[in-house]
């Protein structure tokens, strides 16, 4: 068996969006909006808000069911469901059954579906190219600095983009740091990277990265 050493290098914080689609006007708490007919790409499975609910929020992720994202969106399902009084059924639809994080935005902006939770690094920059924030190494040095940033300044500096997308950003789920996975050698200061071979997703700043790094 090979022997993978880690480092914890803290290069970046995973953030995970919460995008659900806008409508031309404010509805107002007495009339929520019908559920929108489903894209064919969606329709096997998305079915119409069961009887008993005025409204059917619909979100797609990617995650398994015992993914930790899946897990907190079954939080927020009981929530609505609860405040709402059961005006508004969410269904969940995990294991990337409506497609993938670039073919959920699309269904969302295109109201298939209403929310989707998508990584900020991944699909998402091609709509909001300002979500590469997250992608910047060393850039946080600790959870909470991230967590800060995420909550009392990003979300409010990223909405405008968000919108001019037809979009809005609800919030960020936290995914940890990257590390650097090999079975080579342990890494322990920058040089170490030199020579590695590392996948890393299509990203101008992990591309960036690997090259600085020698990798």
């Amino acid at each position: 068996m090979k022997n993978f050493t880690q480092m914890s290098c803290a290069v970046l914080l995973i953030a995970i969006l919460v995008l659900t689609g806008c409508s031309g006007g404010n509805a107002s708490s007495s009339t929520l909006p019908a559920s929108p007919a489903p894209s064919s790409s969606a329709s096997e499975s998305v079915s119409d808000a069961p009887k008993g609910a005025e409204f059917n929020l619909r979100i797609g992720l990617n995650g398994s069911e015992e993914h930790v994202f899946v897990q907190g969106v079954r939080m927020i399902e009981k929530k609505i469901e609860e405040k709402s009084n059961g005006r508004i059924q969410v269904e969940v639809f995990p294991n990337s059954v409506l497609g993938a994080e670039r073919e959920m935005i699309e269904q969302t902006i295109m109201g298939s579906i209403e929310m989707a939770v998508v990584a900020a690094d991944g699909a998402t920059p091609a709509w909001v190219p300002d979500t590469q924030i997250f992608t910047v190494p060393y850039l946080f040095t600790s959870i909470e600095e991230a967590r800060n940033a995420a909550d009392n300044f990003l979300l409010d500096y990223l909405e405008p983009g968000f919108e001019s997308e037809g979009l809005r950003n609800f919030g960020f789920f936290e995914l940890g740091f990257r590390h650097f996975t090999n079975n080579k050698r342990a890494i322990s200061k920058a040089e170490d990277m030199k020579g590695l071979v590392i996948r890393v997703q299509e990203s101008p700043a992990w591309q960036t990265l690997m090259e600085r790094l020698g990798s």
